[in-house]
């Protein structure tokens, strides 16, 4: 008896194929995958996994020119609002009271000097004006414990106006801009936050020790004080001028303001290999 039809099909062993369906892939991911590559390639040639190590590789210089750059500005902020404030009261003989007011007076002109000088560098420049802050504050120390020791109040809060406006704040109204100006993108931040946070520490951080001490070891004299002063200032003022102009210097630059031509194919190259 033969096979029916029927019963060829129902025997054949190999099973019919399940029908397909079309893919379509997703537009919008396929563009969320390309931009996601196109940001971890950019990371990875444009930040460095150690950005610290980048810093004492390729960025010491800059580094250490913030470092010299700050440490006469923090050693005298921190002489006016700590050391002065004590030795008004102490060696003056001030009331204690007068000693807040005076104090809260300069902060506040000291802020409106930050913006001042903020403003100045960008028309005139960073150095020129970072400079003459730098070479005013060389000049003030001795005049300004002169004026402290009339005991007069009028020349008293303008002393202390003076020192908040130029050393306190007016002087970081210009470092805000020009210090991460001298360094490249790759590290800007670790670079700025090296070298002045060690300038605060060796600079303001001991500046008062330093002046009490002074003010002891020479039976109160305030001739040491000033020139302990004027010493730190005159650093600062040395890695200035030996710093270059950033004004208008591009952000993106990948190389720091003070690289030679020579240095910056290198540096580019190494940071493409990395």
């Amino acid at each position: 008896m033969m096979d029916t039809p029927t019963e060829s099909l129902t025997n054949d062993p190999t099973p019919p194929s399940a029908p397909t369906k079309s893919v379509t892939a997703d537009p919008g991911a396929v563009r969320r995958a390309a931009w996601a590559g196109l940001v971890g390639t950019a990371l990875e040639q444009y930040v460095p996994k150690s950005p610290v190590g980048e810093v004492f590789r390729h960025g010491r210089k800059p580094m250490l020119l913030v470092l010299f750059m700050n440490v006469g500005i923090s050693a005298q902020s921190y002489t006016y609002q700590v050391f002065m404030a004590s030795y008004l009261v102490s060696t003056v003989g001030v009331d204690a009271s007068f000693v807040p007011k005076v104090l809260m007076i300069g902060a506040a002109c000291g802020g409106l000097g930050a913006i001042g000088f903020g403003i100045l560098s960008d028309r005139v420049g960073r150095r020129p004006v970072y400079s003459a802050i730098l070479a005013a504050l060389v000049l003030l120390p001795g005049p300004s414990f002169i004026a402290l020791n009339t005991g007069s109040p009028i020349a008293i809060t303008v002393t202390m106006i003076l020192g908040f406006v130029l050393a306190a704040q007016g002087a970081v109204g210009v470092q805000m801009s020009y210090f991460p100006e001298l360094f490249g993108s790759r590290y800007r931040y670790a670079g700025v936050t090296l070298g002045r946070e060690f300038s605060s520490v060796l600079g303001g951080g001991v500046a008062p020790l330093i002046c009490a001490s002074l003010l002891t070891a020479f039976s109160g004299s305030w001739i040491p004080v000033a020139a302990y002063m004027t010493l730190m200032m005159v650093i600062s003022l040395v890695a200035a001028r030996l710093a270059p102009e950033t004004r208008n210097r591009d952000l993106l630059c990948v190389t720091d303001a003070t690289s030679r031509p020579s240095a910056t194919t290198s540096v580019t190259t190494e940071s493409s290999t990395s």
